[in-house]
Parts: C-alpha cells; sequence; structure tokens
C-alpha cells in the first residue's frame, strides 16, 4: 500500500484478491461507465458509474454506510488513473464532512481493472462482462 493525494491509499490487486478468498470486510466500488462490461467484473463489486457519481454521492453514502462494521472501500475504473481516484477522494471528504462519528478507510485498486484481470483472470473472483 502507499498513499495517493489527500490521504487515499493505493491497494495492491494481489491483497485484495487475499481479502475476498479468506473473507475480509470490503466493498469494492467499480466506477467505470461505458466500459463497465469491458472484461468483465471483481466479483461482489457495485457499479456506480463516474458520469453520475457525484450526483448520486448522497445516496450513494447512504446505501454504502448502512452497515456501520463495513468501513473499508475500495475503488477502481479501468485503470485507475482517474475515475477511480476520484471517485474515492469525493466519496472519503463526503463522508468526512456528513458521516464524521464513521471512520472509513477508503482505498484505490492500483492499475485499475485491467492490472486486476491480466493478474486474476483465471479467479473465481472474476466474472465474465456481459
Amino acid at each position: 500500500m502507499s498513499l495517493a493525494k489527500n490521504n487515499i491509499r493505493y491497494l495492491e490487486p494481489g491483497m485484495l484478491h487475499d481479502w475476498l478468498q479468506t473473507g475480509v470486510k470490503v466493498q469494492v466500488l467499480d466506477v467505470r461507465d461505458y466500459d463497465y462490461n469491458e472484461g468483465g467484473h471483481i466479483r461482489g463489486a457495485i457499479n456506480y458509474g463516474y458520469r453520475d457519481f457525484q450526483s448520486q454521492l448522497p445516496i450513494i453514502a447512504s446505501k454504502e454506510l448502512e452497515d456501520p462494521s463495513s468501513n473499508v472501500f475500495v475503488f477502481h475504473c479501468m485503470r485507475s488513473q482517474q475515475r477511480g481516484p476520484r471517485c474515492a477522494l469525493r466519496f472519503k471528504k463526503y463522508v468526512e464532512e456528513h458521516y464524521s462519528d464513521y471512520n472509513v478507510v477508503v482505498y484505490v485498486l492500483r492499475g485499475g481493472y485491467i492490472n486486476w484481470y491480466n493478474l486474476f483472470s483465471d479467479s473465481p473472483l472474476t466474472e465474465e462482462g456481459q
């Protein structure tokens, strides 16, 4: 793990894979839009398209924070260069401002979905696209 701007951490795909295999409670948020079905998905990930993310942020935060014990979030897009980090930062700031009693840990998946797929395309944690 390493820090990005504004204390958003990058998480290596191997670590996320280990967490998901061993049942660590983590929510994966896929913020791809038009490219959502390219190459598949990480099993259990929830898609919130980047284009509507900002306007839907209050609804997204409310839904994702329903379970206070679920406080680890991993964001990604195709490469996690722009959309993933931006949404991660927006989510983190929104939660800090509106849910100050919640202690969330926000990561960006290093290399995005393409890196995940290159490493784990044969894993049962990778689902085919439609």
